[in-house]
């Protein structure tokens, strides 16, 4: 997928790339001359038999992959691996139709199908000159290879002599370990799940581990290896690749690189090679590690995420108890809060508003009977309101009075425990820290906090903010020492622990409304010492607390509930999931109001905080797990281990803010193999979109205009280039980690368009396009987890090629079934180019493409039939601005409509 500038045109053509310990970067160059380029055409060939739906390019890349990664092993020297990988591209010449069918089309005989000469043709229509100029010289080496997965019919390159004597590779090679990893990796690719209760897996598995081993005899090497396996019993997007990933690295490290090989890559686990010599038993010391180790890694991607968890609200900057829980040093976080500081605008509306509330806030005061019984305060409140401005109107004011809020809003989100020792209000300790005159405090605290520390500005000294900030920083450790000495005074005191500070009653009546600062308090309390003992960092390692924090506890839960091993030697599957303990727990009347509202985790649920989630979710909406007639706001329960996944989907790409309505509609492609992902293939997706990202490049937009390639698709040919172009805001998100294209890749795609009928059309094109070129099973969905596992989905003897998830009413017509099989896409973009083809004789400009395929669309999903009377509209439409004569126009759309409703093949 790295871009290649294509001259006269603004659009990209993407192609693979990859790097890797290789010093002559073979594979690279496979990918990038052979398997983007000729081998496309191999995806017009779908297999059948055990290989069912599965494209030959796919079938050729997965072996060429799994050499790849078994290199190391053989220790392979650049010739042979060209060799190698030249042979497993042609290993199946007789299921192309120029070579494998005579002329009458039937089946010829393998042997009559590779010959040497059919061999050259084929790898000279490749060009594989391009890739190994010296490929010729050793045509019969790799005729040799190809030969050697003939199991029923044995090829007499395999046993003549005289044929191994003009091969150039020394036979020892040739017939030991080039030959043994060939038939590995050809066989693997007939294994479609990591589920070793099944005895076709179990038998594809065994029959491989025999010619691996086979080879490494035959090379001298002294491994044999075994397989092993994990699997989830859960498809959580982001959060099980992160889980599988860390797994695949602590074995590795555990047993070493060339021990412990991760090979095959499924959506529910990995099935790894194992040394033999090495036993394998999966204890609880090694669960607990494991969890030890997802936590780190999800604190470091809040750490580089951190911005995301600092945000300005109405009520001042709010950092989130996810940027502490990152194990971000404190220095770094008010860092972060000091930037979001400098960064803000004070417009003059925003600032009338403040003024007028402020103004309000006063006089409500004024007209309370409280007023009477303090006459000195009313007399302050009386001469502040004779001032001509409230608020101050110098923006750096404003910034201080901003940063003053700012670490209100921390010691009261994260620090109330500290506080509530020392019986002591937040908004006291800043006002006092920073030089608020303590005779004007009482007279400020009259003031709603959303606003106060605006108006606090007027009495601030002229401090500079990183002296504010050195001064938060010194006296958040002052707070810590204190509240150490006042601890033992708490000592046998029973009460339920808090996180928020008593706060004092002119505070409490004005923070009535103040409805996120309680739920941050409340929601920090539950949490206990997370928030002031956060996971500290040394260099790039994260170091664990002494005792399991709580989110540690959470996921070593997760892992004890939904994480198992098997043992293909012994048989043995350890962890067995239990999915009964979940179910009861969730009917359990006892624990309604206390469940997450997302998943039936028996784990404690706490409230949603909004700074936890992307822009395109709302944590307060109706729940159906919330008692009837509830006094509380509808904010919905989560628990640990659903809120630390929307929080890896929020730091994950770039978001916005999905509103009802909205131009941008976030959908996402979740992507399945028909048999395995093998490690380099992802590696190389990861390592093309690390080339894409840019500051100049959030996504690339897949061009679905052309009829040309709707044409093709709808045809089965292949799309030999995907034409993209660079964006900002729309088509497919770039991701920002390796974990979006783990076991399950998950990839988010933006429309911008109006009304939700037009974006799931324009997704849907987009994920056809994209699902051609990907050449893999692809779920259309508007959640960022997948609710169906496809690598196991079938339609009677057919996979499942394409599912869209929630499709509205108004493209039923288009799309009448959700789950299709591959000709049953190929009727859909079938349909999809007649559209196009009509879309560009009646619409008006080009910019009105997607209008016009809607308004086909919606006329059909009626009456297919109503097709008739759109397209009569939109001529006459088109003839009166161009004035041309609309019974030309008839004349040219009407083949094109009988060709629609008429001979279009049905979907269903």
């Amino acid at each position: 997928m790295a871009p290649a500038s294509e001259e006269s045109s603004p659009w990209l053509a993407l192609g693979l790339t990859y790097r890797s310990d290789d010093p002559d970067q073979v594979f690279q160059q496979y990918l990038q001359q052979i398997a983007d380029e000729g081998l496309r055409r191999y995806q017009e060939i779908i297999q059948t038999g055990s290989k069912q739906g599965e494209s030959l390019w796919q079938h050729v890349l997965n072996g060429a992959a799994i050499i790849e990664r078994l290199r190391p092993l053989f220790q392979l020297e650049a010739t042979e691996l060209r060799c190698l990988l030249l042979a497993i591209t042609v290993h199946d010449i007789n299921k192309l139709p120029a070579y494998g069918q005579d002329s009458s089309g039937k089946a010829v005989r393998y042997a009559n199908a590779a010959t040497l000469e059919h061999l050259a043709s084929e790898l000279a229509a490749l060009q594989a000159d391009h890739f190994f100029p010296e490929w010729q010289e050793y045509l019969r080496d790799i005729k040799f290879l190809v030969d050697s997965q003939q199991d029923q019919a044995i090829q007499i390159s395999q046993f003549s002599l005289s044929f191994l004597q003009q091969c150039r590779l020394p036979r020892s090679r040739l017939e030991g370990p080039l030959r043994a990893l060939l038939r590995t990796a050809d066989v693997l690719d007939l294994s479609h799940s990591s589920d070793q209760a099944s005895r076709h897996e179990r038998h594809i598995h065994q029959k491989a581990l025999e010619r691996l081993n086979e080879g490494l005899h035959l090379s001298g090497a002294r491994q044999r290896y075994r397989f092993i396996g994990h699997r989830l019993a859960e498809l959580r997007g982001l959060l099980s690749n992160t889980i599988h990933n860390q797994v695949a690295e602590m074995l590795k490290e555990h047993y070493g690189e060339h021990h412990c090989i991760p090979l095959l890559l499924h959506a529910e686990g990995i099935d790894y090679l194992l040394d033999r010599s090495m036993r394998f038993e999966w204890t609880r010391e090694w669960q607990r590690e494991l969890a030890r180790r997802v936590v780190n890694r999800l604190a470091k991607m809040q750490q580089q995420g951190l911005t995301e968890f600092i945000k300005a609200r109405p009520s001042g900057i709010s950092v989130d108890e996810a940027a502490l829980q990152s194990g971000a040093p404190i220095e770094q976080i008010f860092g972060c809060i000091t930037n979001v500081v400098r960064r803000k605008q004070y417009r003059d509306e925003w600032r009338q508003e403040r003024e007028t509330a402020a103004r309000q806030d006063l006089e409500t005061f004024l007209n309370s009977p409280q007023a009477a019984a303090d006459p000195a305060l009313r007399a302050q409140c009386q001469a502040l309101l004779a001032e001509q401005q409230l608020l101050p109107t110098d923006p750096e004011a404003l910034q201080r009075g901003e940063f003053l809020m700012a670490y209100r809003n921390f010691l009261d989100a994260h620090r109330g425990e500290e506080l509530k020792r020392l019986h002591e209000d937040a908004w006291q300790r800043v006002a006092r820290l920073f030089g608020v005159p303590e005779e004007r405090q009482p007279l400020y605290a009259l003031i709603n906090s959303y606003r106060r520390g605006y108006v606090m500005a007027r009495d601030l000294p002229t401090t500079p903010l990183l002296e504010m900030e050195a001064a938060a920083l010194a006296d958040l450790a002052r707070l810590e020492e204190q509240a150490q000495r006042a601890a033992p005074q708490r000592t046998g005191r029973g009460g339920k622990r808090g996180n928020r500070a008593s706060p004092s009653p002119q505070s409490a009546a004005a923070d009535s409304n103040n409805q996120q600062g309680s739920a941050m308090g409340s929601n920090a309390a539950e949490a206990g010492d997370a928030s002031t003992s956060p996971l500290t960092v040394a260099g790039d390692d994260l170091q664990a607390l002494s005792t399991s924090s709580p989110q540690e506890e959470a996921i070593l839960d997760y892992l004890d509930r939904h994480l198992s091993f098997w043992d293909l030697s012994s048989g043995e599957r350890q962890q067995p999931v239990d999915f009964r303990a979940n179910l009861r727990h969730y009917a359990d009347p006892r624990y309604t109001d206390r469940q997450c509202s997302y998943c039936s985790s028996p784990l404690p649920a706490e409230e949603w905080m909004a700074l936890q989630v992307p822009p395109s979710i709302g944590v307060q909406q109706f729940s159906n797990r919330l008692e009837g007639g509830s006094p509380r706001e509808p904010k919905r329960n989560i628990c640990p281990i659903c809120r630390t996944q929307f929080l890896l989907e929020k730091l994950a790409w770039p978001s916005h803010r999905d509103k009802q309505g909205s131009e941008l509609q976030t959908f996402y492609l979740h992507l399945f193999p028909y048999s395995f992902f093998p490690e380099p293939l992802l590696r190389a997706w990861w390592q093309t979109v690390e080339s894409l990202i840019g500051e100049d490049t959030v996504a690339i937009d897949p061009e679905t205009r052309d009829e040309e390639q709707w044409q093709r698709l709808a045809a089965g040919q292949v799309l030999y280039k995907l034409h993209c172009r660079m964006d900002l805001h729309q088509g497919l998100i770039l991701p920002r980690y390796a974990e979006a294209l783990g076991p399950t890749p998950v990839l988010p795609l933006t429309i911008n368009q109006q009304g939700y009928g037009r974006q799931y059309l324009v997704a849907l094109e987009k994920a056809l396009v994209l699902a051609a070129w990907f050449d893999c099973r692809v779920l259309l969905s508007r959640l960022p987890t997948p609710l169906l596992n496809l690598e196991q989905e079938m339609i009677g003897s057919e996979p499942v090629a394409f599912m869209a998830e929630g499709i509205p009413q108004a493209l039923v017509w288009l799309l009448p079934e959700q789950v299709l099989t591959r000709p049953q896409v190929r009727a859909l973009c079938r349909r999809l180019a007649l559209l196009h083809q009509l879309a560009h004789k009646l619409q008006p400009d080009t910019l009105s493409t997607v209008k016009v395929l809607y308004d086909l669309v919606t006329a059909a999903a009626q009456d297919p039939l109503a097709l008739y009377h759109e397209v009569d509209r939109l001529i006459e439409e088109k003839a009166g601005k161009q004035r041309q004569n609309p019974l030309t126009l008839s004349y040219q759309v009407a083949p094109l409509l009988e060709q629609l409703l008429g001979a279009a093949e049905a979907i269903s």
